[in-house]
């Protein structure tokens, strides 16, 4: 979905980080880039807002490498109006190239940087490094930035 913003189109990115310090880095991120970052409520439901105003991305925080799937990835697989919206997963501390799980197009990690946040958006806009779940593939073109 996208939002008209200083005369201009925006696309939407939920960021559903629980660190107040990283969340506020990837709305910067998010915003630099040209997308409208959107705030999950206090309540967690990242599905319900989801189908409220359909994101172009969500950032979903996974606890740790190979955890159980969160309930809101699982929300967001069941119903046929978030299911084709690209996930990239988010894991707080120094873990290289670890496996999030399915269900997810990529993954990112501390120490989080603008470049990280871009090509994660990148790979998810053209399909490329999709973690194999049958999900869709990204649609949509990327916001133009200025970086």
């Amino acid at each position: 979905m996208y939002w008209e913003g200083a005369g201009q189109e925006m696309a939407g990115i939920i960021i559903a980080v629980s660190d107040p310090h990283i969340r506020y880095l990837m709305q910067r991120y998010a915003e630099e880039y040209g997308f409208q970052s959107i705030d999950t409520p206090g309540d967690g439901s990242v599905a319900d807002l989801a189908r409220r105003i359909r994101p172009q991305y969500i950032v979903l925080e996974v606890d740790s490498p190979g955890a159980a799937e969160p309930p809101a990835l699982r929300q967001l697989r069941a119903d046929p109006t978030t299911c084709d919206i690209p996930v990239i997963a988010y894991i707080s501390g120094p873990v290289e190239d670890a496996d999030p799980g399915a269900g997810y197009r990529v993954c990112l990690h501390d120490a989080l940087m603008y470049g990280d946040f871009v090509a994660a958006v990148g790979r998810c806009a053209i399909g490329d490094g999709a973690i194999t779940d049958g999900a869709s593939a990204a649609g949509g073109a990327l916001p133009q930035g200025d970086s």
